[in-house]
């Protein structure tokens, strides 16, 4: 599996089928690819869920005709099926796709704006579909459903289909940012079990407010002839562990990196705790805690692998650490600030920054080391940029940006799909789980990026900035994968952060597969 897949926007999208279809590929045996990588999908689906009555949604582009050629696939393999055109077919492989299917004998009828809409919904209620698949707009639609698509979109969503499967990006989704319009209280988008999207990942998709409508979203390749084209967004997968080198037999503490977390303080031991664990999980030879002096017992309780030592100590000395990680628990009192900003002067390794680092770094603008990575969830984004998170969450693949310019560092802007950037280049990480919405895994992502920054061998081929880019989108994947798994054993509820710290072990396992 490639570490990473390629993230286009629409536009891109079509540049790269228009460069095809200039170097001679046949717009029909493209729909033909993208007909039988959906199916290769939905088979399973309809198995496994008992589906035999199928229909088949179609707009009047090319996505239409998609689903026009998905409906022949269906009836050539015993589905019954239903094929209903919103609006006639208004391109030539479209047309092509919808006559070859009615040649077999397939059932197709085209609803007009102009037909009576309570008869079309009565037509389509009677056929009682298990499966419903949604192939009505493109990656290029924006806006607001027209009247007709509005209804179409309600109905389905009333329907009690037991697989809704949305071909490419669900109908009424703008594919750009994942926006929808909503009709009252309700999304006019269609809202589908499953997201089959074809050739590359859509920003929309990943970007999204409307999760709810995406469902379980998965890509289809098909084939395109031609190099996916550069656009400096990349989502990172689970191939991504190979960057996970194995350590040499004579590897030993010291070499296996050092990590200093200046963090905790009085009634925030435990976030300290997790970060420090975190890190031991996730490879890190040393790991020194520097915090108040009375939380010290407790620290050496809930984590006796790590080392502590009083914080004033380090005003005048400080333990050798190949990475800083600072501000989980932490506080943000004046004595903090000053030791913080005085560590940050003299570091010259990698330094990672959450929490209350991040809110003392708001109110005080103070300069951040060369190699530094921040970890806003949107609130602290918001903080940073001197906005609102209502702006942050508008469009966080720009906030993201902007964090990284304004502050010169890596940037992790966490959430639902997090988004890692260096300024320019942008990584989507998906993985995850409602699991992770306790409070300690902001801690236990700090320590995990604070390992894997101070283990030589993650990433060692790739030159800075790039190699610290990768391994804070590489410690993003290992808290999802874990979260994943936790969600998989204990529910959505019942886990708490430091089990799911406790599979790290489970996810690291994984790298040699």
């Amino acid at each position: 599996m490639e570490a990473f897949e390629a993230v286009l926007t629409p536009e891109q999208m079509r540049a790269w089928e228009q460069s095809a279809f200039g170097s001679g590929v046949d717009p029909l045996l493209l729909m033909e690819d993208a007909a039988r990588a959906v199916y290769a999908r939905l088979c399973p689906l309809l198995g496994e869920r008992h589906c035999r009555k199928v229909l088949v949604l179609c707009g009047a582009g090319n996505n239409g005709g998609d689903g026009a050629a998905l409906a022949r696939l269906l009836l050539r393999d015993g589905f019954e099926t239903l094929l209903i055109s919103v609006k006639e077919p208004a391109t030539d492989s479209a047309k092509t796709m919808r006559a070859y299917y009615e040649a077999l004998g397939g059932q197709a009828f085209t609803w007009l704006p102009e037909d009576d809409a309570a008869a079309w919904e009565n037509r389509i209620i009677a056929f009682a579909p298990d499966c419903v698949v949604d192939a009505l707009f493109g990656t290029g639609y924006r806006g607001t459903p027209t009247a007709l698509y509005q209804r179409v979109i309600g109905l389905i969503n009333r329907l009690d289909a037991r697989v809704v499967l949305s071909v490419d990006v669900p109908s009424g989704m703008n594919s750009l940012d994942g926006s929808v319009a909503y009709v009252g209280d309700a999304p006019a988008c269609i809202r589908a079990t499953h997201t089959v999207t074809l050739g590359s990942w859509k920003s929309g998709l990943l970007l999204t407010p409307a999760p709810e409508c995406v469902g379980e979203v998965s890509l289809a390749p098909i084939a395109l002839p031609l190099t996916v084209p550069e656009t400096g967004m990349k989502l990172i997968t689970p191939g991504a562990l190979s960057w996970i080198g194995k350590r040499p037999l004579n590897a030993h503490k010291g070499s296996a990196g050092r990590v200093l977390l200046y963090m905790g303080s009085l009634g925030m031991a435990g976030a300290a705790a997790m970060a420090a664990k975190a890190a031991l999980r996730a490879g890190a030879g040393l790991v020194t805690v520097a915090c108040p002096r009375e939380i010290i017992p407790i620290l050496q309780s809930l984590v006796p692998n790590a080392m502590c030592v009083p914080a004033e100590t380090l005003d005048d000395r400080i333990p050798a650490h190949d990475v800083l990680a600072a501000g989980c628990g932490l506080g943000t009192e004046p004595g903090t600030l000053k030791r913080l900003t005085s560590l940050l002067e003299r570091e010259k390794g990698v330094t990672v920054l959450d929490a209350d680092a991040l809110n003392l770094l708001a109110e005080a603008g103070f300069p951040l080391p060369e190699r530094t990575v921040l970890t806003p969830h949107p609130g602290e984004a918001a903080r940073l940029l001197h906005t609102t998170t209502e702006q942050i969450l508008k469009d966080p693949a720009d906030a993201v940006r902007k964090l990284a310019r304004q502050y010169g560092a890596v940037t992790l802007l966490k959430g639902r799909v997090s988004l890692i950037s260096d300024g320019e280049r942008l990584i989507f990480q998906r993985h995850g789980a409602p699991v992770l919405a306790k409070g300690g895994s902001g801690d236990a992502l700090t320590g995990i990026l604070a390992a894997l920054c101070a283990d030589p061998w993650v990433c060692p081929e790739r030159p800075e900035p790039e190699r610290l880019l990768c391994r804070t989108a590489l410690a993003s994947l290992l808290l999802g994968l874990a979260g994943e798994d936790a969600q998989a054993r204990y529910g959505d509820r019942s886990a708490l952060i430091g089990e799911v710290i406790d599979l790290l072990e489970d996810v690291l396992r994984r790298q040699a597969v």
